[in-house]
């Protein structure tokens, strides 16, 4: 992938991050699986797996995100290093 293309795709990602809505849900569905988890009876272990497993799919989409606008800056900042070596 190139730099630019880099880039663009950091734009998306913080543009989710950033998005209202998208901070709503993920605030949400994190209370709704915390309640569910704290809520949840002791005896049923199956329960609290799924549901901190839904926590961790959650919490890793949201990094995944990240990743991608730190990919981005990094090779915005690559790109301008290269530009301004060559003079542009």
């Amino acid at each position: 992938m190139t730099p630019e293309e880099e880039i663009q795709r950091a734009g998306r990602a913080r543009e989710v991050l950033e998005n209202e809505m998208f901070k709503e849900a993920v605030s949400d569905i994190e209370q709704a699986l915390l309640m569910g988890i704290r809520q949840s009876a002791f005896k049923d272990k199956e329960l609290r797996e799924k549901l901190c497993h839904r926590y961790a799919l959650l919490h890793d989409l949201i990094q995944q995100l990240q990743s991608r606008m730190e990919t981005g800056e990094m090779a915005k900042t690559m790109l301008q290093q290269a530009r301004e070596t060559l003079g542009f």
